[in-house]
Parts: structure tokens; C-alpha cells; sequence
């Protein structure tokens, strides 16, 4: 399909979960409308070829990255529209140059906890990881990510690890927080009492009011973990509690939790 100029969007079935997903060397090359791909929901692995997406530069949308494990040779070359990647827990190695000038590249989640993915002894503004084909022997595998690139991950060894390869970018621990699972309200005396859930491991909360005509949210009062309830002198109706965790200093939310 490389060349297709007019292909906007790639969908691949599912097929089992005993298939292995092998997607050719140039496959979808030079389509300069290719927006969206969607992976498979099932299958046992995904594997990028050289070059699959290079040049194309509409590119902005991957769906169901879980089963993702290999990113071959500039697989995702000059894909200047992507903005963000998600590598998986489970994902294995990535080839030279896979995302080598995609200029809007800012955010890339790793969500694997083996710190064992990177080689520290080589350029130091890339991510190496390991060779496929001997998981003992360290090669020059890497992602060539921009300097401006936040890289998130799901611990403090992961963090560690990418800022000893003295990437220049930005490394932050970020993981996922439970929302409450309910919130209730109870008035008295012109105040307002707003009460939530117990959220675990929790490190706060913070509370807004919530418009809902307007879709906005003002921040009411910020509590520590242990303390489930504020009350507020305030005339909104409708509120939102979010739950936070902090790890070396970086901070991560859970989604919102409303009342109706």
C-alpha cells in the first residue's frame, strides 16, 4: 500500500489470539492522508516493519498499541503530525531512527517496568533497547526521540534509568490513580459538605466546582490522604473530586469524579 495517496485510515481485524501480526517493510509508506491505524484488539503479538509509516506526515492516531512488542528501522520516519506514542508493558525492542524526525513528537508513555531496556553506553539524547534476537547482548537499537519529548513511566527505577542515559528531554513518573467511587453531597446552614470515597494509595484530593453549562471547573480546597470530606461556604450546586498520588515529586491524577 506504500503510495497510496488518498488511504486515510488502515483497520486490522482480529484473527485470534494465537496470531502474530507481522506488518511488511514499507507497507504503508508515503501516504501523506493516512490519519488513523487501528491494531487488533486480539492477537499474541504486533510487529512494525522497516519503514512501514515513513512519510506520512498526516499521521496522528494508533489504536490498540497493547500487543505491540517490536518497531522496525525507521518505521515511523517523518511522521510530522504524531504527537504522542504509548509503548506497551510487554514491548521488546525497537530498531535505528524508528521515530527520526517526527518534529511534534511530545509525549512517549513506557509502560514497562524492566529498566533492563536500556543500554547506557551510547549517544546520550537516545533510548536504546535490547536486541531481539539475544536478550543477553545489549546493540545500538533506538527510538530517536527529540530533545523536547516528555518520556512518562511507572516507576522511579524506569525514571532513573532514562536520566542516567542523560536524555535531554523530560522524564516524569506517571501512574494510573482509581477515581472515587462515589461523591456525595450533604448542605447545612448556607455550607456545603462534599464527601468521597477512600481512594488507595491516594496521596490527596482535590475539589472543584463544576459548571456544567459552561463545562469549567474552579479549584475549591486541595486535602491530604486519610481525610475523605471538606466543607465549603459556597453557593455552586455541583462539584468534582479528583484523587492524586505523588512519586519523586511527580504528580499523578485519577480521572474526575462528579456529582450529578
Amino acid at each position: 500500500f506504500a503510495d497510496c495517496k488518498k488511504l486515510k485510515k488502515v483497520s486490522f481485524l482480529d484473527a485470534g489470539k494465537k496470531t502474530q501480526l507481522l506488518i511488511g517493510n514499507g507497507a504503508f509508506s508515503d501516504c501523506p492522508k493516512l490519519k488513523t491505524v487501528v491494531f487488533p484488539l486480539v492477537s499474541k503479538t504486533i510487529a512494525i516493519g522497516d519503514r512501514v509509516f515513513r512519510n506520512d506526515t498526516s499521521l496522528t492516531t494508533i489504536k490498540n498499541p497493547e500487543k505491540l512488542r517490536y518497531i522496525g528501522r525507521m518505521a515511523f520516519q517523518n511522521c510530522e503530525s504524531l504527537t504522542a506514542f504509548t509503548l506497551p508493558e510487554k514491548f521488546v525492542s525497537a530498531d535505528f531512527d524508528s521515530f527520526l524526525g517526527c518534529k511534534k513528537l511530545k509525549t512517549v508513555t513506557i509502560l514497562s517496568k524492566d529498566t533492563a531496556l536500556f543500554d547506557k553506553s551510547y549517544d546520550p539524547y537516545i533510548l536504546y533497547w535490547q536486541d531481539v534476537s539475544d536478550m543477553k547482548v545489549p546493540s545500538n537499537f533506538l527510538l530517536a526521540l527529540p530533545k523536547s519529548c516528555t518520556v512518562l513511566v511507572v516507576s522511579k527505577e524506569m525514571k532513573d534509568a532514562v536520566k542516567a542515559h542523560r536524555f535531554k528531554g523530560t522524564v516524569k513518573i506517571s501512574v494510573a490513580v482509581k477515581a472515587p467511587a462515589q461523591v456525595k453531597l450533604a448542605k447545612q446552614n448556607g455550607k456545603t459538605t462534599v464527601k468521597w470515597s477512600k481512594v488507595k494509595a491516594a496521596d490527596g484530593y482535590r475539589v472543584w466546582s463544576y459548571n456544567a453549562k459552561t463545562g469549567k471547573y474552579t479549584k475549591l480546597a486541595t486535602v491530604k490522604a486519610g481525610v475523605t470530606s471538606v466543607t465549603l461556604k459556597t453557593a455552586a450546586t455541583r462539584f468534582a473530586v479528583r484523587a492524586y498520588r505523588i512519586i519523586d515529586k511527580d504528580v499523578s491524577w485519577s480521572p474526575i469524579a462528579r456529582t450529578k
